[in-house]
């Protein structure tokens, strides 16, 4: 589904909302109680978890549209690290978060909140870059068909 919605939206528009709504989805899940109905639960992660893969399908496909099918090997190891460090940046942060807030105390809910709302607002910084990309980036990946100015 997630390649229909970008087809349909194109690169930049489908990533700056895409990862909008996923950081702030985020956000959301972060303020879910565990006393909730397991439908609202369930509800908000589906949510979530749909925002993420339009992000997160957009953001791979775009990384090769530009990359040479003979460089395809290095370009996918590089970025598999990238990812890799980037997963793991995102963990260190948010322990770093966690045992910050918790101090000397056991961790608790609020710290766990604290730490997921950070990396929300972490994550939306890359909304304002993504709204920058040209209308046809990777058109030629998606098949997005720009309409043309009517002037």
């Amino acid at each position: 589904w997630a390649g229909k919605v970008i087809t349909a939206l194109g690169f930049r528009l489908s990533l700056t909302a895409g990862t909008a709504v996923m950081m702030l989805a985020m956000g959301g899940l972060a303020l879910l109680r565990p006393e909730w109905p397991l439908w609202v639960l369930g509800a908000a992660m589906l949510a979530s978890g749909m925002a993420r893969s339009i992000a997160f399908t957009g953001m791979m496909s775009l990384t090769f549209a530009d990359v040479a099918r003979k460089d395809l090997g290095g370009a996918t190891v590089v970025n598999n690290l990238a990812t890799s460090l980037s997963a793991a940046a995102g963990i260190s942060l948010a322990a770093l978060l966690v045992n910050a807030s918790a101090g000397t105390a056991a961790a608790g809910l609020a710290d766990y909140r604290l730490a997921v709302l950070v990396l929300a607002g972490v994550g939306l910084m890359a909304v304002p870059l993504f709204a920058r990309l040209p209308k046809d980036a990777g058109a030629e990946v998606s098949g997005h068909r720009i309409m043309p100015d009517m002037h």
